[in-house]
Protein backbone atom coordinates (compact mmCIF):
# COMPACT_ATOMS: atom_id res chain seq x y z
CA UNK A 1 0.00 0.00 0.00
CA UNK A 2 2.94 2.18 -0.38
CA UNK A 3 3.62 2.46 -3.52
CA UNK A 4 5.63 -0.61 -4.21
CA UNK A 5 7.71 0.06 -0.98
CA UNK A 6 7.44 -3.22 1.53
CA UNK A 7 9.35 -2.25 4.74
CA UNK A 8 10.30 1.21 4.98
CA UNK A 9 7.82 3.83 5.18
CA UNK A 10 10.82 6.34 3.64
CA UNK A 11 11.84 5.27 -0.74
CA UNK A 12 15.25 4.74 -0.91
CA UNK A 13 16.90 7.52 -2.95
CA UNK A 14 17.27 11.12 -2.49
CA UNK A 15 15.38 12.18 -5.39
CA UNK A 16 12.08 10.47 -4.12
CA UNK A 17 12.16 12.47 -0.81
CA UNK A 18 11.29 15.68 -2.22
CA UNK A 19 7.65 15.20 -3.45
CA UNK A 20 6.76 17.79 -6.12
CA UNK A 21 4.02 19.94 -4.91
CA UNK A 22 1.64 19.80 -8.03
CA UNK A 23 -0.08 23.04 -9.32
CA UNK A 24 -2.64 24.44 -7.36
CA UNK A 25 -5.04 24.02 -10.61
CA UNK A 26 -4.00 19.85 -9.89
CA UNK A 27 -4.85 19.66 -6.52
CA UNK A 28 -7.34 17.83 -4.78
CA UNK A 29 -10.79 18.68 -4.02
CA UNK A 30 -13.76 17.58 -2.66
CA UNK A 31 -17.00 18.67 -4.79
CA UNK A 32 -19.25 21.12 -2.98
CA UNK A 33 -16.37 22.94 0.03
CA UNK A 34 -16.53 25.78 -2.08
CA UNK A 35 -14.44 28.35 0.52
CA UNK A 36 -11.18 26.37 -1.21
CA UNK A 37 -12.14 26.61 -4.79
CA UNK A 38 -9.93 23.77 -5.99
CA UNK A 39 -10.67 22.31 -9.38
CA UNK A 40 -9.73 18.48 -9.92
CA UNK A 41 -10.73 15.09 -8.20
CA UNK A 42 -8.36 12.34 -8.42
CA UNK A 43 -10.21 9.40 -9.40
CA UNK A 44 -9.23 5.40 -10.20
CA UNK A 45 -8.98 4.66 -13.93
CA UNK A 46 -9.34 7.90 -15.19
CA UNK A 47 -7.90 11.58 -15.73
CA UNK A 48 -8.87 13.68 -12.77
CA UNK A 49 -12.15 15.19 -12.83
CA UNK A 50 -13.02 18.80 -13.21
CA UNK A 51 -15.00 19.57 -9.64
CA UNK A 52 -17.30 21.72 -11.56
CA UNK A 53 -18.81 18.63 -13.53
CA UNK A 54 -19.69 16.55 -10.23
CA UNK A 55 -22.98 16.95 -8.72
CA UNK A 56 -22.93 14.18 -5.81
CA UNK A 57 -19.73 12.76 -3.83
CA UNK A 58 -20.63 10.83 -0.78
CA UNK A 59 -18.08 8.51 1.31
CA UNK A 60 -18.78 4.39 1.68
CA UNK A 61 -17.02 1.48 1.61
CA UNK A 62 -16.81 0.06 -1.28
CA UNK A 63 -14.45 -3.09 -1.27
CA UNK A 64 -13.63 -4.00 2.09
CA UNK A 65 -12.74 -6.88 4.68
CA UNK A 66 -13.91 -5.46 8.22
CA UNK A 67 -14.54 -9.00 9.34
CA UNK A 68 -11.78 -8.75 12.31
CA UNK A 69 -13.07 -5.40 13.05
CA UNK A 70 -14.88 -3.91 16.34
CA UNK A 71 -18.43 -2.75 14.69
CA UNK A 72 -19.21 -0.37 18.27
CA UNK A 73 -21.19 2.05 16.51
CA UNK A 74 -23.17 -0.59 14.28
CA UNK A 75 -27.49 -0.83 14.60
CA UNK A 76 -28.86 -3.63 16.16
CA UNK A 77 -31.82 -4.62 17.58
CA UNK A 78 -30.74 -5.93 20.82
CA UNK A 79 -29.02 -3.78 24.26
CA UNK A 80 -26.94 -7.25 24.08
CA UNK A 81 -25.68 -6.57 20.28
CA UNK A 82 -24.94 -3.21 20.80
CA UNK A 83 -22.56 -3.62 23.80
CA UNK A 84 -20.92 -6.85 22.25
CA UNK A 85 -20.74 -5.65 18.68
CA UNK A 86 -17.93 -7.89 17.75
CA UNK A 87 -17.99 -9.60 14.52
CA UNK A 88 -17.40 -13.17 14.92
CA UNK A 89 -20.39 -15.05 13.96
CA UNK A 90 -19.60 -17.79 11.39
CA UNK A 91 -22.95 -17.72 9.80
CA UNK A 92 -22.72 -18.32 5.93
CA UNK A 93 -24.70 -16.05 3.55
CA UNK A 94 -26.92 -19.12 1.87
CA UNK A 95 -30.69 -18.02 0.80
CA UNK A 96 -31.93 -19.73 3.98
CA UNK A 97 -29.61 -17.82 6.33
CA UNK A 98 -30.20 -13.87 4.81
CA UNK A 99 -33.48 -13.12 7.29
CA UNK A 100 -31.06 -14.13 10.36
CA UNK A 101 -28.22 -12.27 9.38
CA UNK A 102 -30.16 -9.22 8.36
CA UNK A 103 -31.71 -8.97 11.53
CA UNK A 104 -28.18 -9.79 13.25
CA UNK A 105 -25.40 -8.57 10.73
CA UNK A 106 -22.61 -9.56 13.22
CA UNK A 107 -23.69 -13.35 13.05
CA UNK A 108 -21.73 -13.61 10.05
CA UNK A 109 -18.28 -13.05 9.26
CA UNK A 110 -19.15 -13.13 5.79
CA UNK A 111 -21.37 -10.77 5.38
CA UNK A 112 -18.54 -8.16 6.08
CA UNK A 113 -16.34 -9.12 3.49
CA UNK A 114 -17.34 -6.76 0.32
CA UNK A 115 -14.97 -8.33 -2.57
CA UNK A 116 -16.90 -8.42 -5.87
CA UNK A 117 -15.92 -5.90 -7.82
CA UNK A 118 -19.23 -7.13 -10.18
CA UNK A 119 -21.41 -6.37 -7.38
CA UNK A 120 -19.84 -3.34 -6.28
CA UNK A 121 -20.17 -2.10 -9.67
CA UNK A 122 -23.32 -2.67 -10.10
CA UNK A 123 -24.67 -1.58 -6.90
CA UNK A 124 -23.19 1.83 -7.91
CA UNK A 125 -24.34 2.28 -10.96
CA UNK A 126 -27.53 1.15 -9.50
CA UNK A 127 -27.48 4.34 -6.76
CA UNK A 128 -25.61 7.21 -8.51
CA UNK A 129 -25.88 6.38 -12.29
CA UNK A 130 -28.38 8.76 -13.02
CA UNK A 131 -27.20 11.43 -11.18
CA UNK A 132 -25.04 13.00 -14.48
CA UNK A 133 -21.49 13.02 -12.61
CA UNK A 134 -21.11 11.19 -8.78
CA UNK A 135 -18.24 10.54 -7.40
CA UNK A 136 -17.88 7.77 -4.46
CA UNK A 137 -15.10 7.48 -1.85
CA UNK A 138 -14.18 4.61 -0.54
CA UNK A 139 -13.61 4.51 2.88
CA UNK A 140 -11.90 1.72 3.32
CA UNK A 141 -8.22 1.83 5.12
CA UNK A 142 -5.11 -0.57 4.17
CA UNK A 143 -5.93 -2.84 7.42
CA UNK A 144 -9.56 -2.94 6.62
CA UNK A 145 -8.25 -4.16 2.78
CA UNK A 146 -8.48 -1.47 0.75
CA UNK A 147 -7.95 -2.75 -2.40
CA UNK A 148 -6.53 -0.14 -5.31
CA UNK A 149 -6.63 -2.85 -7.80
CA UNK A 150 -10.30 -3.94 -7.35
CA UNK A 151 -11.27 -0.07 -6.96
CA UNK A 152 -9.80 -0.04 -10.77
CA UNK A 153 -11.64 -2.86 -12.11
CA UNK A 154 -14.61 -1.37 -10.29
CA UNK A 155 -14.16 1.80 -12.33
CA UNK A 156 -13.69 -0.05 -15.23
CA UNK A 157 -17.29 -1.36 -15.13
CA UNK A 158 -18.84 1.64 -14.31
CA UNK A 159 -20.24 4.00 -16.66
CA UNK A 160 -19.08 7.91 -17.53
CA UNK A 161 -21.39 9.28 -14.96
CA UNK A 162 -19.53 7.53 -11.73
CA UNK A 163 -15.91 7.47 -10.52
CA UNK A 164 -14.28 6.15 -7.56
CA UNK A 165 -11.53 7.59 -5.49
CA UNK A 166 -9.38 6.32 -2.26
CA UNK A 167 -7.69 7.62 0.40
CA UNK A 168 -3.89 7.85 1.42
CA UNK A 169 -3.34 5.74 4.25
CA UNK A 170 -0.88 3.10 5.87
CA UNK A 171 -0.68 0.10 8.01
CA UNK A 172 -1.43 0.43 11.25
CA UNK A 173 2.57 -1.38 12.21
CA UNK A 174 3.77 1.19 10.14
CA UNK A 175 2.16 3.71 11.89
CA UNK A 176 3.71 2.22 15.18
CA UNK A 177 7.11 2.24 13.90
CA UNK A 178 7.59 5.33 11.78
CA UNK A 179 8.31 8.93 12.43
CA UNK A 180 5.96 11.48 12.05
CA UNK A 181 7.98 12.89 9.49
CA UNK A 182 8.14 9.45 7.30
CA UNK A 183 4.45 9.26 7.76
CA UNK A 184 3.83 12.51 5.91
CA UNK A 185 6.12 11.39 3.57
CA UNK A 186 4.44 8.16 3.00
CA UNK A 187 0.79 9.67 2.46
CA UNK A 188 1.81 12.31 0.19
CA UNK A 189 3.45 10.02 -2.08
CA UNK A 190 -0.08 8.22 -2.61
CA UNK A 191 -1.73 11.63 -3.34
CA UNK A 192 1.17 12.95 -5.77
CA UNK A 193 2.80 9.42 -7.06
CA UNK A 194 0.14 7.18 -6.74
CA UNK A 195 -0.18 3.23 -5.60
CA UNK A 196 1.08 0.50 -7.94
CA UNK A 197 -1.74 -1.58 -9.75
CA UNK A 198 -1.00 -4.67 -11.48
CA UNK A 199 -0.65 -4.49 -15.12
CA UNK A 200 -3.36 -5.97 -16.32
CA UNK A 201 -5.62 -3.88 -14.30
CA UNK A 202 -4.03 -0.80 -15.85
CA UNK A 203 -4.71 -1.92 -19.00
CA UNK A 204 -8.86 -0.87 -18.74
CA UNK A 205 -7.48 2.66 -17.74
CA UNK A 206 -9.28 5.36 -19.71
CA UNK A 207 -6.63 7.63 -21.91
CA UNK A 208 -4.62 10.10 -20.08
CA UNK A 209 -5.36 8.02 -16.18
CA UNK A 210 -1.85 8.13 -14.20
CA UNK A 211 -0.95 5.09 -14.67
CA UNK A 212 -0.83 4.71 -10.88
CA UNK A 213 -3.86 5.71 -9.47
CA UNK A 214 -3.41 8.69 -7.12
CA UNK A 215 -5.37 9.27 -3.39
CA UNK A 216 -8.01 11.81 -3.19
CA UNK A 217 -7.85 12.10 0.81
CA UNK A 218 -6.08 11.45 3.43
CA UNK A 219 -7.87 8.96 5.36
CA UNK A 220 -9.93 7.96 7.05
CA UNK A 221 -8.37 8.18 10.18
CA UNK A 222 -9.33 5.99 13.40
CA UNK A 223 -8.31 7.75 16.52
CA UNK A 224 -8.69 6.32 19.53
CA UNK A 225 -10.58 8.86 21.10
CA UNK A 226 -11.95 8.22 24.61
CA UNK A 227 -14.75 10.56 26.36
CA UNK A 228 -13.57 9.90 29.51
CA UNK A 229 -9.83 11.70 29.25
CA UNK A 230 -8.67 15.01 29.65
CA UNK A 231 -8.05 16.00 27.43
CA UNK A 232 -9.07 13.42 25.02
CA UNK A 233 -5.87 13.82 22.78
CA UNK A 234 -3.54 13.55 25.95
CA UNK A 235 0.29 14.22 25.50
CA UNK A 236 1.81 10.80 24.22
CA UNK A 237 -1.40 9.27 22.98
CA UNK A 238 -0.50 7.11 19.92
CA UNK A 239 -2.56 8.69 17.51
CA UNK A 240 -1.02 12.56 17.61
CA UNK A 241 1.99 11.90 15.36
CA UNK A 242 -0.50 9.67 12.66
CA UNK A 243 -3.11 12.80 12.82
CA UNK A 244 -0.18 15.50 12.17
CA UNK A 245 1.26 13.50 10.10
CA UNK A 246 -2.08 13.59 8.07
CA UNK A 247 -2.71 17.13 8.23
CA UNK A 248 0.69 17.73 6.67
CA UNK A 249 0.60 16.28 3.47
CA UNK A 250 -2.94 17.26 3.09
CA UNK A 251 -1.94 21.02 3.80
CA UNK A 252 0.92 20.11 1.50
CA UNK A 253 -1.18 19.18 -1.73
CA UNK A 254 -4.93 20.33 -0.67
CA UNK A 255 -6.41 17.22 0.51
CA UNK A 256 -9.11 16.91 2.80
CA UNK A 257 -8.08 14.62 5.46
CA UNK A 258 -11.41 12.24 6.84
CA UNK A 259 -11.90 11.31 10.77
CA UNK A 260 -14.34 8.34 11.57
CA UNK A 261 -15.57 9.84 14.94
CA UNK A 262 -16.45 7.49 17.53
CA UNK A 263 -20.37 6.61 18.21
CA UNK A 264 -20.72 9.63 20.88
CA UNK A 265 -23.27 12.28 21.26
CA UNK A 266 -23.90 16.09 21.95
CA UNK A 267 -21.02 17.66 23.81
CA UNK A 268 -18.53 14.64 23.57
CA UNK A 269 -18.79 14.47 19.91
CA UNK A 270 -17.83 18.21 20.17
CA UNK A 271 -15.05 17.45 22.30
CA UNK A 272 -13.33 15.29 19.61
CA UNK A 273 -14.00 17.29 16.83
CA UNK A 274 -12.27 19.96 18.98
CA UNK A 275 -9.94 18.32 20.22
CA UNK A 276 -8.97 16.98 16.47
CA UNK A 277 -8.48 20.58 14.68
CA UNK A 278 -6.95 22.08 17.51
CA UNK A 279 -4.21 19.53 17.10
CA UNK A 280 -3.10 20.41 13.70
CA UNK A 281 -4.11 22.42 10.42
CA UNK A 282 -5.39 21.06 7.41
CA UNK A 283 -7.63 22.61 4.26
CA UNK A 284 -10.39 20.40 5.06
CA UNK A 285 -11.81 18.33 8.06
CA UNK A 286 -14.47 15.71 6.96
CA UNK A 287 -15.58 13.93 10.13
CA UNK A 288 -17.82 10.91 9.56
CA UNK A 289 -20.73 10.22 12.29
CA UNK A 290 -23.07 7.36 12.24
CA UNK A 291 -26.79 7.36 13.61
CA UNK A 292 -27.76 9.94 12.93
CA UNK A 293 -31.55 9.21 12.86
CA UNK A 294 -31.40 7.82 16.28
CA UNK A 295 -28.36 8.46 18.26
CA UNK A 296 -27.11 12.02 17.00
CA UNK A 297 -29.58 14.83 17.66
CA UNK A 298 -29.59 17.26 14.12
CA UNK A 299 -28.08 19.97 16.57
CA UNK A 300 -25.43 18.39 16.90
CA UNK A 301 -24.05 18.37 13.38
CA UNK A 302 -24.78 22.06 13.39
CA UNK A 303 -23.06 22.24 16.38
CA UNK A 304 -19.80 20.38 14.53
CA UNK A 305 -20.12 22.83 11.48
CA UNK A 306 -19.77 25.47 13.99
CA UNK A 307 -16.54 25.06 15.16
CA UNK A 308 -14.61 25.90 11.72
CA UNK A 309 -15.25 26.44 8.41
CA UNK A 310 -13.27 23.86 7.07
CA UNK A 311 -15.50 21.60 8.76
CA UNK A 312 -17.55 18.98 7.16
CA UNK A 313 -19.57 15.97 8.62
CA UNK A 314 -20.43 12.88 6.43
CA UNK A 315 -23.87 12.03 8.64
CA UNK A 316 -24.77 7.95 7.84
CA UNK A 317 -27.04 5.19 8.76
CA UNK A 318 -30.28 5.42 7.63
CA UNK A 319 -32.61 2.89 7.49
CA UNK A 320 -31.55 -0.38 7.85
CA UNK A 321 -33.49 -4.10 8.69
CA UNK A 322 -32.33 -4.26 12.09
CA UNK A 323 -32.65 -0.47 13.15
CA UNK A 324 -35.48 0.49 16.45
CA UNK A 325 -34.68 4.18 15.89
CA UNK A 326 -36.75 7.12 14.89
CA UNK A 327 -37.55 8.34 11.32
CA UNK A 328 -34.72 10.68 9.60
CA UNK A 329 -35.00 14.36 10.94
CA UNK A 330 -37.82 16.72 8.93
CA UNK A 331 -36.68 19.33 6.52
CA UNK A 332 -37.09 21.92 9.26
CA UNK A 333 -35.05 20.33 11.81
CA UNK A 334 -32.49 20.46 9.45
CA UNK A 335 -32.90 23.82 8.04
CA UNK A 336 -33.56 25.18 11.80
CA UNK A 337 -30.64 23.69 13.00
CA UNK A 338 -28.20 23.11 10.53
CA UNK A 339 -27.25 26.94 8.53
CA UNK A 340 -24.77 25.59 6.72
CA UNK A 341 -25.75 22.61 5.17
CA UNK A 342 -24.08 22.80 2.35
CA UNK A 343 -21.40 20.93 4.33
CA UNK A 344 -23.39 18.20 5.50
CA UNK A 345 -22.64 15.07 3.46
CA UNK A 346 -25.44 11.98 3.57
CA UNK A 347 -23.81 8.45 3.13
CA UNK A 348 -25.74 4.93 3.26
CA UNK A 349 -23.12 3.64 5.65
CA UNK A 350 -22.80 0.56 3.48
CA UNK A 351 -19.93 -1.79 5.41
CA UNK A 352 -21.99 -5.46 5.08
CA UNK A 353 -23.21 -7.45 2.15
CA UNK A 354 -27.01 -7.35 3.59
CA UNK A 355 -27.33 -3.71 3.16
CA UNK A 356 -26.54 -4.15 -0.71
CA UNK A 357 -30.06 -4.48 -3.06
CA UNK A 358 -28.85 -7.92 -4.09
CA UNK A 359 -29.12 -9.37 -0.64
CA UNK A 360 -32.54 -7.23 0.43
CA UNK A 361 -30.90 -4.14 1.66
CA UNK A 362 -31.27 -0.61 0.48
CA UNK A 363 -28.13 0.00 -1.09
CA UNK A 364 -25.51 2.82 -1.56
CA UNK A 365 -28.67 5.23 -2.39
CA UNK A 366 -30.42 4.87 0.97
CA UNK A 367 -29.06 8.00 2.47
CA UNK A 368 -30.02 9.90 -0.64
CA UNK A 369 -33.49 8.24 -1.42
CA UNK A 370 -34.03 9.50 2.47
CA UNK A 371 -33.21 12.52 2.41
CA UNK A 372 -35.35 13.46 -0.92
CA UNK A 373 -38.46 11.11 -0.25
CA UNK A 374 -38.98 10.82 3.16
CA UNK A 375 -41.83 12.90 5.29
CA UNK A 376 -42.36 13.68 8.67
CA UNK A 377 -45.51 14.65 9.73
CA UNK A 378 -46.57 15.39 6.24
CA UNK A 379 -43.61 17.68 5.45
CA UNK A 380 -41.89 16.41 2.85
CA UNK A 381 -37.52 17.60 2.98
CA UNK A 382 -36.55 16.62 -0.95
CA UNK A 383 -35.83 19.72 -1.05
CA UNK A 384 -32.74 19.60 1.51
CA UNK A 385 -31.33 16.75 -0.78
CA UNK A 386 -29.26 19.60 -2.92
CA UNK A 387 -27.17 20.92 0.00
CA UNK A 388 -26.92 17.84 2.34
CA UNK A 389 -25.71 15.63 -0.58
CA UNK A 390 -23.56 18.15 -2.42
CA UNK A 391 -25.98 17.47 -4.74
CA UNK A 392 -26.72 19.10 -7.69
CA UNK A 393 -29.77 18.07 -9.85
CA UNK A 394 -28.43 18.42 -13.58
CA UNK A 395 -29.74 21.00 -15.57
CA UNK A 396 -32.27 19.57 -17.98
CA UNK A 397 -31.11 19.56 -21.39
CA UNK A 398 -33.01 21.67 -24.10
CA UNK A 399 -34.74 20.01 -26.62
CA UNK A 400 -33.15 20.51 -30.08
CA UNK A 401 -34.90 23.23 -32.19
CA UNK A 402 -34.81 23.37 -35.92
CA UNK A 403 -35.68 24.51 -39.00
CA UNK A 404 -37.72 23.06 -41.62
CA UNK A 405 -39.82 24.30 -44.44
CA UNK A 406 -43.21 24.04 -45.21
CA UNK A 407 -44.33 21.22 -48.32
CA UNK A 408 -47.15 22.71 -48.99
CA UNK A 409 -46.19 26.49 -48.97
CA UNK A 410 -42.80 26.81 -48.55
CA UNK A 411 -42.62 28.78 -45.49
CA UNK A 412 -39.74 28.06 -42.66
CA UNK A 413 -40.67 27.87 -39.20
CA UNK A 414 -38.62 26.31 -36.27
CA UNK A 415 -40.04 23.39 -34.53
CA UNK A 416 -38.76 20.79 -32.18
CA UNK A 417 -37.41 17.69 -33.46
CA UNK A 418 -40.08 15.30 -33.92
CA UNK A 419 -42.69 17.44 -32.91
CA UNK A 420 -44.40 18.57 -36.37
CA UNK A 421 -46.86 18.10 -38.57
CA UNK A 422 -46.32 15.74 -41.50
CA UNK A 423 -48.11 12.99 -43.46
CA UNK A 424 -46.61 10.82 -46.23
CA UNK A 425 -43.45 12.48 -47.67
CA UNK A 426 -44.67 15.87 -46.56
CA UNK A 427 -44.21 18.16 -43.66
CA UNK A 428 -46.52 20.96 -42.69
CA UNK A 429 -45.76 24.54 -40.80
CA UNK A 430 -49.32 23.99 -38.88
CA UNK A 431 -52.97 22.37 -39.33
CA UNK A 432 -53.99 24.57 -41.66
CA UNK A 433 -51.67 23.92 -44.70
CA UNK A 434 -52.37 20.00 -43.38
CA UNK A 435 -56.14 20.35 -43.94
CA UNK A 436 -55.58 22.24 -46.98
CA UNK A 437 -53.44 19.38 -48.59
CA UNK A 438 -54.94 16.70 -47.32
CA UNK A 439 -58.41 18.22 -49.02
CA UNK A 440 -56.44 18.74 -52.18
CA UNK A 441 -55.75 14.40 -51.83
CA UNK A 442 -52.55 15.07 -51.22
CA UNK A 443 -51.78 16.74 -54.50
CA UNK A 444 -48.24 16.79 -55.42
CA UNK A 445 -49.10 19.53 -57.80
CA UNK A 446 -49.76 21.84 -54.94
CA UNK A 447 -46.18 20.89 -53.15
CA UNK A 448 -44.25 24.55 -53.16
CA UNK A 449 -41.21 23.93 -50.71
CA UNK A 450 -39.38 20.53 -49.94
CA UNK A 451 -40.42 17.26 -48.80
CA UNK A 452 -39.65 15.77 -45.53
CA UNK A 453 -36.89 13.43 -46.72
CA UNK A 454 -35.06 15.60 -48.79
CA UNK A 455 -35.28 17.87 -45.17
CA UNK A 456 -33.95 14.78 -43.34
CA UNK A 457 -37.06 14.39 -41.63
Amino acid sequence: GLGGQKRSLLPPSRRQRSIPRPPRAARVVLCGFASHRLKMINVVGRPPLDAAGVRLCTFEHVLCDTSSMPCDWLPCHTEELRRDAMVNGTVPITLENLGQIRRDPCCSAENFVLDSCDDAARELESAFGAEGGAVVCDLTTVDEGRDVDGLARVAARLGESVAVCFGASLPAADVARGSEDEMRVALERQLVVGVDVATDVARNFAAGAPAAPRAAFVGPLRPALDEGTIPILYDGHPDIPYIRAAAAAASRQGAPVVVVLPGYEGAQLRKCVRAVIELADAPAWVFRVARLDDQHHTGDLGDLLELAPNVLVVADGWYRPCDQGPRPPSKYLLSHYIAAQDRIVVAAGVRYRTQLRRYGGAGYGAGLIAVRDATDRDINFAAAAPSLAWYRPPKKRPADVVELQCSRCGRSFEVRRGHHYGKFDFVYCGRGCLDAHRDAGFDASEVTGPTASAQGV
